[in-house]
């Protein structure tokens, strides 16, 4: 009798790993997947060009963030911003100080939060850096009509609304 309870529980397990695979494969048909792929694509597309600049490309968004800002942000702001996690962001951020794309101080306003700002270097860097990410873009969308490129752009823009409203609502 116990063969066959551990033979039931081996066939169990067998069977919920094939669903969980399926589910897995199933899950590369999604809306995630997909933007997920672009994102790694675009990455890879411009890969050379920042490891011989000296960047990290997961340190773009950070340093393009901070090109764009006027003056100093919070590391929260940062990490909320971009949907980053603020492990990931206060990574980021110590080696973009090592590497004098940023500087960070202390808020006057409130002693337990770092404040932000980007060097003449992270705004130099980003300008010079900005036309490759373009080019994967324009990779990105050949063969779309000026019209397929906003609709996409707006759907796309409706979903990042939608999600980011969820996440503040928690």
């Amino acid at each position: 009798m116990l063969t066959v309870a551990v033979a039931t529980v081996a066939i169990t397990t067998v069977v919920r790993e094939n669903d969980m695979i399926d589910d897995l494969i199933s899950y590369q048909g999604r809306f995630g997947y997909r933007f997920a792929m672009l994102h790694r694509l675009q990455w890879a597309m411009c890969r050379e060009e920042f490891l011989n600049a000296g960047i990290q490309p997961s340190w773009f968004p950070f340093m393009a963030r901070l090109a764009k800002e006027s003056g100093p942000v919070t590391q929260d702001y940062l990490s909320q911003s971009l949907a980053i996690d603020k492990g990931t962001t206060a990574r980021a951020i110590r080696n973009l100080e090592k590497q004098g794309y940023l500087l960070r101080e202390v808020n006057p306003e409130n002693r337990r939060q770092n404040n932000v700002i980007g060097t003449e270097k992270n705004r130099t860097t980003v300008s010079r850096m900005l036309p490759f990410v373009s080019e994967a873009m324009d990779v990105f969308m050949q063969g779309f009509t000026e019209e397929e490129r906003e609709t996409l752009q707006d759907l796309t823009d409706r979903m990042i609304n939608n999600a980011q409203r969820e996440l503040s609502e928690r």
